[in-house]
């Protein structure tokens, strides 16, 4: 399966047909999409999360966002941050993305291949961070090889924080519920708005702290194990 274009498909026609809601549906509904709401979302998350680790930048430091979607969280890191490098698989989410934040001059947007970080050098990132987009990837050796490449791209004591996925078995649930109604939907013509590029996949606990040595990390904090909103702190 190429993973890659299916999900770079279904990305860019979520962003096509309602980018700020597919990105974060609590904070912009469908039919009435607001997007100030939107980005101040984006800010108090970003609080939020910074504080959870006690992490406070300089300002000159380096950082790379995973999965940015049109800058919902990139703007509040853009304040933080002396550069911010902001990557997503969707051309689409991008060029929007570059609309919405061409106020903002530290920050570098570029699409992605959706399985790596090949556009980054080694030992080049200060501070990596990824929220709710590992859980939509569809094969779960994806998501280990990005942790690789967190651990290659990490300056020496540099920080990652992200989220996966680790609640397995109701995932392995729906996910054949999603494949039913995926058969259903072609057989009656209809446009098939179910993708595993949505349902997604997760990672076993035991496998994402063997990724995370692996990579060359130290894993300092893991919590929410057994859930959707597994978060994980790493230093390089």
């Amino acid at each position: 399966m190429d993973w890659t274009r299916v999900m770079t498909q279904f990305w860019d026609e979520r962003a096509r047909d309602n980018a700020p809601h597919f990105i974060a549906t609590k904070a912009a509904s469908y039919d009435q999409p607001n997007i100030a709401a939107f980005f101040a979302s984006g800010e108090e998350e970003v609080s939020r999360f910074l504080a959870a680790i006690d992490y406070t930048s300089s300002g000159d430091e380096i950082m790379l966002e995973i999965g940015c979607g049109i800058g919902r969280m990139t703007r509040a890191f853009a304040r933080r941050f002396g550069t911010v490098n902001a990557i997503d698989i969707s051309p689409e989410m991008i060029d929007q993305g570059q609309r919405y934040l061409a106020d903002c001059s530290n920050v570098h947007l570029s699409v992605s291949s959706g399985t790596d970080l090949r556009q980054f050098d080694n030992a080049s990132i200060d501070f990596c961070f990824s929220y709710i987009v590992f859980q939509h990837i569809p094969d779960p050796t994806i998501t280990l090889n990005y942790i690789s490449e967190i651990g290659r791209v990490l300056k020496p004591g540099g920080i990652a924080y992200f989220q996966v996925n680790t609640d397995t078995r109701p995932l392995n649930r729906l996910r054949r519920r999603l494949q039913l109604r995926n058969r259903l939907q072609r057989l009656l013509g209809g446009p098939n708005y179910i993708s595993p590029a949505w349902a997604g996949s997760a990672l076993r606990v035991d496998t994402l702290r063997q990724a995370i040595g692996t990579a060359g990390l130290k894993l300092e904090r893991l919590t929410g194990v057994g859930t959707q909103y597994t978060w994980v702190l790493c230093q390089c």
